[in-house]
């Protein structure tokens, strides 16, 4: 996949190259790479802000979420969590509305009061706010 998301670049494809680190991060997350994981999210949330595309955008800050739900960051998980269920309820994202639930399962089994109080105020954040603050939370690329 790294491959494919290189030629993507190469050539200025740059929804395949986003589509490609998306599906990256999402097999790393699910082999708890979350490093790895993390690192290809926010890769996939720059290159969706650049292009617009919210699904992508979405399906990052989910992966995000998950990511720092198990590194025992519930506050900041819950924010991100809350970001995207605000995105969902402003309207319908296609094909994420079938796969949310594996990473709501895995971002709320980690529910405290500081998963909760994040979700309060990631409800409440504006989508590109919510990348923003996804992307400006590391200073790796």
């Amino acid at each position: 996949l790294e491959q494919s998301a290189a030629m993507a670049a190469q050539e200025g494809f740059t929804w395949w190259q986003a589509a490609t680190l998306a599906n990256l991060a999402e097999l790393e997350l699910a082999q708890n790479r979350l490093d790895e994981a993390a690192k290809h999210a926010r890769q996939t949330l720059r290159l969706s802000r650049r292009i617009g595309d919210r699904q992508l955008s979405v399906y990052a800050l989910a992966y995000l979420a998950c990511v720092a739900a198990e590194d025992g960051e519930a506050h900041r998980a819950g924010r991100l969590w809350g970001a995207v269920e605000a995105e969902e309820a402003r309207r319908p994202l296609g094909a994420w509305e079938g796969e949310r639930e594996q990473y709501a399962a895995r971002v709320l089994a980690h529910a405290d009061a500081h998963l909760e109080q994040g979700l309060r105020e990631g409800r409440e954040l504006p989508l590109q706010a919510a990348i923003e603050e996804a992307l400006g939370h590391s200073d790796t690329p």
